[in-house]
């Protein structure tokens, strides 16, 4: 490994063809094809109401950050 260190010369990659490269694009476009909708798609699509975790202003999905004092462990849930 010294011996490659210490060349002055640098040089091009070999060129290497991949066995199934057009095989492994096509197959992860057509994974994208189905993961992905256009901005019409996505207008028609039903998205059902968040439920409500806390009140109102707390629902599913939301995020949330318990503040206290410094030093003190966070609170922990005995459901946790």
């Amino acid at each position: 490994m010294n011996a490659l260190l210490d060349t002055d010369e640098i040089r091009d990659t070999p060129d290497v063809e991949t066995p199934g490269a057009a095989d492994l694009k096509a197959e992860l476009r057509a994974h994208f094809d189905t993961a992905t909708c256009s901005a019409e798609m996505l207008a028609h699509v039903a998205v059902p109401p968040r439920e409500p975790i806390v009140g109102g202003w707390f629902r599913q999905g939301d995020l949330g950050f318990i503040y206290g004092a410094r030093g003190f462990p966070p609170l922990k849930s005995k459901d946790a």
